[in-house]
């Protein structure tokens, strides 16, 4: 259990803390002279919900249930506040086949920068955020089996000498999908922002299925559409 006030730490201790915490997934927000990625995390969550975070299970889902013994909450207190971390982006939610809600810590920092694109991201931060954001994203992305890091190819075997292979499968998974969020694409937005393009390319936008496409409608990120059998 954790709690900010009795921790023993500063605001900036927590920060610095849960920013080292999230560089210990597949890539996170190494230091930057100008401090972007500790003002981004400030901006989105408060020192208790760093705290909270940190002490999520890193890479499996888990109950409102597991997080009230683990906090020492209520099971109503622990529900709404994963819900209010969940609709604003700050973690990821799914529902199971059987209707229970389970939770996961932001599959790796970049989804935190993804989860709220376009809603309260400082066009300031974004050159000094960049340097080292993505850096060796793809070598962490494949058959990683958690939310966010679904991406084409689906699978490393679709990897054929070091070059993409993704057009066949892409089709293939999407002719399967019903349910699609779409919403502006951060990385080229972001490039106009920056000033490295004069606009944004008429198909600038990202597509989110499934459950991941539910979450990503439910904070405001996108616009939902029940597609019958049409490719996005």
């Amino acid at each position: 259990m954790s709690d900010f006030a009795t921790c023993g730490m500063t605001e900036d201790e927590v920060y610095r803390a849960f920013q080292e915490y999230l560089d210990k997934f597949g890539f996170g927000y190494c230091a930057v002279e100008g401090g972007h990625e500790m003002a981004m995390l400030k901006g989105f969550y408060t020192p208790q919900e760093a705290l909270w975070c940190m002490d999520m299970p890193r890479n499996e889902f888990f109950s409102a249930q597991w997080f009230a013994d683990a906090e020492g909450m209520t099971l109503e207190q622990a529900k709404e506040t994963l819900r209010d971390l969940a609709v604003r982006g700050n973690i990821y939610r799914e529902k199971t086949a059987d209707g229970t809600m389970t939770y996961h810590m932001e599959p790796a920092a970049h989804g935190i920068y993804e989860f709220h694109a376009g809603k309260v991201i400082n066009a300031n931060w974004i050159p000094g955020l960049y340097g080292t954001m993505a850096g060796g994203m793809l070598a962490q992305v494949y058959d990683a089996g958690i939310p966010f890091y679904r991406c084409v190819p689906a699978k490393s075997e679709l990897v054929r000498d070091g070059d993409l292979e993704p057009d066949d499968d892409l089709f293939a998974m999407l002719s399967t999908h019903r349910r699609f969020c779409v919403s502006p694409c951060a990385c080229l937005h972001d490039a106009v922002r920056v000033r490295r393009h004069g606009r944004v390319p008429d198909h600038g936008e990202a597509v989110a299925t499934a459950h991941v496409g539910t979450f990503a409608h439910r904070p405001g990120l996108g616009v939902h559409d029940e597609s019958h059998g049409r490719h996005a």
